[in-house]
């Protein structure tokens, strides 16, 4: 199994391409602008807005650089949509999920499709940014040394 990505919402909500796996060709992956390969992704933060569609929830999950979009479908399988109708907001939560680009009207929106979701406190939510941060200046470190001429990972 592969790991999630952790990024930043205000990286992942500005998406807008997607590209097949390198070592898995049948994979989508969404490129963020930060250079992050979102197939699954890893994200936490505050629960600012849950709404019900029917049979989809659409909700928001902030965190200090902007707000995810989630969305969580009513097919039965999971728990999922119950959690988000009892769930107070605001709530930190801690979310897995696929990350996912939908295209229409000529504009691109990045949602998370949760697959696992707990509430957390703000001591987690912290120590999410702080990974994240890391992780984002290491994408940032690749993409200078590519841009240079560097050796770079086939990805970049």
């Amino acid at each position: 199994m592969e790991g999630a990505a952790r990024v930043f919402a205000g990286d992942f909500s500005r998406s807008a391409y997607c590209m097949p796996g390198v070592e898995r060709p049948s994979s989508t992956y969404m490129l963020t602008p930060g250079g992050a390969w979102c197939n699954r992704v890893f994200v936490a933060g505050a629960l600012t807005e849950v709404t019900d569609h029917g049979s989809l929830i659409r909700s928001r999950l902030a965190d200090p650089t902007g707000a995810f979009t989630l969305e969580i479908v009513r097919d039965g399988r999971t728990g999922l949509p119950g959690l988000f109708e009892k769930v107070s907001v605001p709530s930190f939560l801690a979310i897995t999920g696929a990350a996912r680009l939908t295209k229409g009207n000529g504009t691109c929106s990045a949602i998370i499709r949760p697959e696992s979701v707990q509430i957390v406190d703000r001591t987690v939510r912290d120590r999410w940014i702080l990974k994240t941060a890391d992780c984002t200046l290491g994408r940032a470190g690749a993409l200078a040394a590519a841009l240079k001429g560097d050796e770079a990972a086939p990805a970049i």
